[in-house]
């Protein structure tokens, strides 16, 4: 049987919905179109941390249409500062774009918490249920 997910709390951003769910995953749905900045990732970053309590949390991020991240944003979102609310991260893909972006994210970037890449939400969501305590 499915179990039935609920948003418990949410906030909207220029670049984003991050909103808290009921299995205790944060969710940042990633809008259509745009390119993430620093200044976007730090607000999305502050969400959560506003969110979860400033606990750590699952992070499921679910990249729009065309969306990418720039540079900044990347350096940002692996470093610390970036993942400080963060257990481990699952980004959902999709476009060949993104799955480019997202494996040199992973390979330079070096995110210092579990990062992975899936173009399927239900296995993201497997994988990042394993961090949970």
């Amino acid at each position: 049987m499915k179990e039935t997910i609920t948003i418990l709390d949410k906030i909207e951003l220029n670049s984003a919905t991050i909103s808290l769910r009921n299995d205790r995953i944060i969710l940042y749905s990633i809008k259509d179109n745009i390119t993430i900045g620093a200044k976007d990732s730090n607000e999305m970053v502050d969400a959560a941390g506003k969110l979860g309590d400033f606990q750590k949390f699952p992070v499921l991020i679910v990249g729009g249409k065309h969306t990418l991240a720039d540079k900044e944003a990347r350096e940002f979102g692996a470093s610390q500062e970036g993942t400080k609310y963060a257990l481990a991260v699952a980004f959902v893909i999709k476009s060949l774009a993104q799955k480019i972006l997202g494996n040199a994210y992973i390979k330079i970037n070096k995110p210092i918490v579990p990062t992975r890449l899936f173009d399927n939400e239900e296995k993201a969501i497997e994988w990042l249920k394993t961090f949970l305590k």
